[in-house]
């Protein structure tokens, strides 16, 4: 770490181009780098490289529809760097009214100088001037010739998303998800019931001086909604293992699993452990919980988690899911797949899954999804269950990935989640005794999840 301050958005910058060019993701790169900053970076330009980055990710359709029409030189010839230099600066103009515009057009030019492409500095700045004299207003399609298009530009969704949601579930509840996938998501917070109870743990947060607001969830006595001003990882309260950072829609399908104190349980894609967290705490910390990933790194990280919040009937383990010989036939009260996914549900928290997701992939999505459910259910004891998640909102990954298999599957039959978790409010749809979540502006993300009883 150099002895000065980096240069905030020559940082936000770099993370840009490893998301957008290097396959990088967003949740990774800009917690490691705000880890990296030295002390001395202020939390308020921390908080800038944050929000440089993701509204950036955030808008970035709109973002390059206006950079197409005033850039004469057409975005997919840009060199990576003097593209991300751009949409950064055009994030500004565009989005944050607090930075005045002389200092995002300079502040962008001058990155481009002190590069390998100062001689584009010239091109970066009419861009940008140009931007300013067209108003920043950014051209939108006819809705009624190009309704596809136009969706995709308001809400700054890529096109295959919107027509997959059209498709799913109609125009007016694609607008709505739409609507409710974008903007800052609350941060939500689960107490280690294990370690402290929730009043005990509301008590705690109100005497600390970094939460700004707080707000006890509606429908789970151990979720909180905080307005937290710094890094909540890094508070005391998190440290000594009494909260954990998670949203309230993975929690709800932890619940899905009807874990009881001293089952056996193994949660097959756990990584970093949140749901096998949840379990351990609905089982009273007895029983067994063995969380498996496919990466040592990532099994490190359920074992970290585990070890602070002193939850021991978890046993992290290096597996991997697809493999037969990985799973006792049988063996277990409760098997939990937390199948990876398209992450359609969670784009509030995770943006650049728009950009990192195409419609290309998702055969081969579905086909692992299938593959893992096939391993899985050779697990479950009889009476034992079942439990498919993902966090996505798209039926042919949720719905009818479960139809498929419970039609090869007479053995296994869906466990009615509706009458298990009555106290769901009516914007949550349950779909055949399925639990749909879709993503809640006061703070859930979407979700889904299937229990199944074998019988």
């Amino acid at each position: 770490m150099t002895e000065t301050n980096p240069n905030i958005r020559r940082e936000a910058a770099l993370t840009l181009q490893e998301i957008l060019y290097g396959g990088g993701y967003s949740s990774i790169l800009v917690n490691r780098r705000l880890q990296e900053f030295p002390e001395t970076v202020t939390e308020r330009d921390r908080r800038l490289y944050t929000n440089l980055v993701y509204t950036v990710l955030e808008h970035l359709p709109t973002i390059d529809a206006g950079l197409e029409a005033w850039s004469s030189t057409p975005l997919r010839k840009l060199k990576p760097w003097v593209a991300v230099c751009l949409r950064l600066g055009l994030a500004q103009l565009l989005y944050m009214d607090k930075i005045p515009t002389s200092a995002a057009v300079h502040e962008t030019v001058e990155l481009v100088k002190h590069s390998p492409y100062r001689g584009l500095a010239g091109f970066v700045n009419g861009v940008l001037r140009g931007a300013l004299r067209a108003e920043l207003r950014v051209p939108r399609p006819d809705s009624e010739k190009e309704p596809v298009r136009a969706l995709s530009l308001e809400y700054d969704m890529p096109a295959w998303i919107v027509t997959l949601w059209r498709d799913a579930y109609g125009q007016e509840q694609a607008v709505n998800l739409l609507e409710r996938s974008r903007g800052q998501k609350p941060l939500c917070c689960r107490c280690n019931t294990v370690k402290i109870s929730p009043e005990e743990l509301e008590e705690k947060l109100r005497a600390d001086e970094a939460v700004a607001a707080l707000r006890r969830s509606e429908i789970l006595p151990e979720a909180f909604f905080l307005d937290y001003k710094g890094d909540l990882t890094r508070s005391s309260l998190y440290r000594e293992g009494f909260l954990s950072v998670q949203d309230e829609s993975s929690m709800l399908a932890a619940m899905a699993s009807g874990v009881r104190p001293g089952d056996q349980v193994l949660d097959l894609c756990a990584a970093p452990g949140g749901k096998s967290m949840v379990m351990a705490q609905l089982m009273q910390n007895r029983g067994e919980i063995y969380s498996r990933d496919l990466h040592p790194h990532r099994t490190e990280l359920i074992r970290k988690n585990a070890e602070r919040l002193g939850l021991d009937c978890i046993h992290p383990q290096t597996a991997d899911g697809l493999d037969p010989e990985s799973v006792q036939p049988e063996a277990y009260d409760v098997v939990f797949l937390d199948a990876p996914c398209s992450g359609l549900g969670i784009l509030r928290s995770k943006p650049d899954i728009k950009y990192h997701r195409s419609p290309e992939e998702q055969e081969a999505l579905q086909k692992l999804q299938e593959a893992l459910l096939e391993n899985a259910c050779r697990g479950v004891r009889r009476g034992g269950r079942l439990v498919y998640s993902t966090c996505t909102l798209n039926p042919a990954e949720n719905e009818s990935r479960i139809e498929a298999f419970l039609a090869f599957h007479p053995e296994f039959e869906p466990v009615d989640l509706e009458k298990e978790l009555p106290f769901l409010p009516e914007c949550d749809r349950l779909w055949r005794k399925y639990l749909l979540l879709y993503p809640c502006r006061e703070g859930r993300d979407g979700f889904f999840a299937a229990a199944m009883k074998r019988i």
